[in-house]
């Protein structure tokens, strides 16, 4: 009878976990990532900041930027929202989660301050 009664409250106690996890993960980690990340733009250089328990702050002088996209998965269609991606020559950079007309206004920004040629699509 032990042996039942240890399984039971094992997967109970696993079962707790998952939904504590699934509730930080779906409402509470989103909110904190977001409360906790800014960026810059200017003619010299894109400032990345990011993390509320480790903080990773990131210049990338505009000299260095070869290219800027737009992306759009179907959640953040769903929502209105692109994610703006700024490439160098060694790494990638994202700028996430930003409305539609802000999204574009950037992107054209760090284009022009590159000095990157757009192409119309």
């Amino acid at each position: 009878m032990d042996g039942k009664r240890g399984l039971v409250g094992f997967c109970g106690g696993v079962t707790a976990i998952s939904v504590l996890y699934a509730v930080w993960d779906i409402f509470i980690q989103p909110a904190w990532l977001y409360k906790h990340w800014y960026y810059d733009v200017n003619e010299e250089f894109l400032q990345l900041k990011r993390g509320a328990l480790t903080k990773v702050h990131q210049i990338i002088p505009m000299a260095k930027v070869q290219s800027v996209t737009t992306n759009q998965g179907p959640l953040m269609r769903k929502y209105g929202l692109y994610s703006v991606s700024v490439g160098t020559m060694g790494s990638s950079h994202e700028i996430p989660a930003l409305p539609e007309e802000v999204a574009f206004a950037l992107r054209h920004q760090i284009a022009s301050y590159a000095r990157i040629n757009e192409v119309d699509e």
